[in-house]
């Protein structure tokens, strides 16, 4: 169901990127980045793949919205 594309970065610029992100959460949020307590939901998708984790996340999602309306 759902499609995705691979793109390729450098491990440099990935990390740069995060590191600005990093920078910028911790500026203007309240909880720091990183920090377990502000996710709802947290996979490892190579216990599952990407397809199954991709389901696994749609059903999450499916069910969350079933329970919030």
């Amino acid at each position: 169901m759902w499609k995705y594309e691979k793109k390729l970065e450098y491990p440099v610029n990935i990390k740069k990127k995060d590191l600005k992100r990093k920078t910028y959460h911790n500026a203007y949020c309240k909880g720091k980045w990183g920090d377990s307590r502000n996710y709802h939901i947290s996979i490892n998708s190579s216990v599952l793949g990407i397809e199954k984790t991709i389901d696994y996340l749609e059903s999450f999602i499916k069910a969350k919205y079933e329970l919030n309306g």
